[in-house]
């Protein structure tokens, strides 16, 4: 009976193992089966790991509260809110900050384990974007050949097949690359994984710079070069030539890019210009390019938040459910119809915080990103700080408004403080193991 219990409670774990790979690996998609795996991926922790939560809770409890906040905030939340519906909407859907540090946090997941995790999802992301490039190639193909464009692979473009925006996937294809360059110095490999790995990290920054999105774009260029150098700094001799070689190439793309007009021109918005055309009605909008209005609504959704908040609602907010509300107004008065009519959201994390429950969640946003990064950095988990960075940059152009990208940010900030925290656990144990 006892071996009849042990091998029963084996197979509950590896299926919870098992659940959280297939999550990973289907975040990408953005499909709605995730939620239901991710359901099922809870059932199987009941079952499994419930009894590592007295072990585990010393270690990372009090980060699971930290990580948690970000779900509990919106409790109060709804207090100040007059749309009743919307908030309880934004309640379920942050329940990720709840569930995944659970579920990550509070397991017996070893350091193998949560490896496979990451690469699952870097299979997801490598197949997504194969899915993504052969459709674009196969739209251009059945394109008159005097009017195919170098912009039918790119941006929106890109990603149509899948319906999804370019600033979350480069977010997570920046992941993608950033793991494969810390899997490649960490970890012992054969010649021909070595060569598979580089392959596959050259294709994705291939295909990230294709997507063409400027925060997480920016970031990942200058988060792989600071990294890069800081590698190469504290590396052996051996593995020198693989990351000058890896950044040879990343300077290769970017002259590339440089000199393609279709991507600089997601860049352009003259400085000495932008009060004037930001405040501009839609109507005296028609001659600016696609690139351009983007960037206006970024900053026309700021300016509209900084009014909101120039009140005691700095201290309060509006409600868990009320940021559309509340800015719908603003546009609508300086005659910006087109955000108002599709309800555009404040294009910024940090901005939708405080219109949502004031200056308590913004605190509790940057703790929960500055102090693992701070923790990252004291005990040089690179991965984990590049992770927290490229976030923070994207932060400040988007909100964590598609559901698979708040699952990838909830779960994976869960799996990598997981792995800082294993790693450091081995490194301080280390010394003890050795003969006297």
């Amino acid at each position: 009976m006892q071996d009849i219990s042990l091998h029963s409670g084996m197979l509950k774990g590896k299926l919870f193992f098992y659940s959280l790979c297939l999550v990973a690996l289907l975040i990408p998609f953005d499909l709605m089966i995730t939620k239901l795996i991710i359901s099922i991926a809870f059932v199987f922790w009941l079952l499994s790991s419930w009894k590592c939560i007295r072990s585990e809770w010393p270690i990372y409890g009090k980060f699971v509260l930290l990580f948690a906040s970000l779900y509990l905030i919106n409790i109060p939340g709804l207090i100040m809110t007059e749309d009743m519906e919307a908030g309880f909407l934004r309640l379920e859907s942050r329940l990720s900050y709840l569930v995944f540090p659970l579920l990550i946090l509070l397991s017996d997941l070893d350091r193998q384990q949560l490896r496979t995790i990451c690469y699952s999802f870097i299979a997801g992301i490598s197949l997504c974007s194969l899915i993504c490039l052969a459709a674009a190639l196969y739209n251009v193909y059945h394109t008159d050949p005097a009017h195919r464009t170098f912009e039918q692979i790119t941006y929106i473009d890109l990603l149509k097949v899948l319906d999804l925006h370019p600033s979350f996937i480069c977010v997570f294809v920046s992941f993608a690359i950033f793991y494969l360059f810390y899997d490649l110095y960490t970890y012992a490999a054969t010649t021909i994984r070595r060569i598979l790995l580089i392959t596959l990290t050259a294709y994705l920054c291939v295909f990230n710079f294709l997507l063409q999105s400027r925060a997480p774009l920016a970031a990942f260029v200058f988060i792989v070069i600071a990294f890069v150098i800081v590698l190469i700094c504290q590396s052996k001799a051996s593995l020198k030539l693989l990351l000058i070689s890896s950044i040879v190439l990343l300077i290769v793309i970017m002259a590339f890019v440089v000199n393609n007009k279709s991507i600089v021109s997601r860049f352009e918005l003259k400085f000495g210009q932008v009060p004037e055309i930001v405040m501009k009605p839609d109507s005296l909008l028609i001659n600016e390019s696609m690139p351009t209005q983007s960037t206006i609504y970024h900053l026309r959704s700021w300016y509209c938040s900084i009014q909101l908040l120039s009140d005691y609602h700095l201290f309060t907010g509006h409600g868990s459910g009320d940021e559309k509300d509340v800015l719908q107004p603003c546009y609508e008065s300086h005659g910006w119809l087109v955000m108002a009519g599709e309800r555009q959201n404040a294009h910024n994390e940090y901005f939708s915080a405080l219109l949502r429950a004031g200056i308590l969640e913004l605190l509790l946003l940057l703790a929960c990103l500055i102090i693992p990064a701070f923790l990252g950095l004291r005990y040089r988990t690179y991965l984990y700080v590049a992770f927290l960075l490229i976030w923070m940059a994207t932060f400040v152009f988007n909100t964590l408004n598609l559901q698979s990208a708040l699952f990838f940010f909830a779960m994976f900030n869960a799996v990598l403080f997981r792995m800082m925290m294993q790693e450091r656990s081995a490194l301080t144990a280390q010394p003890e193991n050795k003969p006297r």
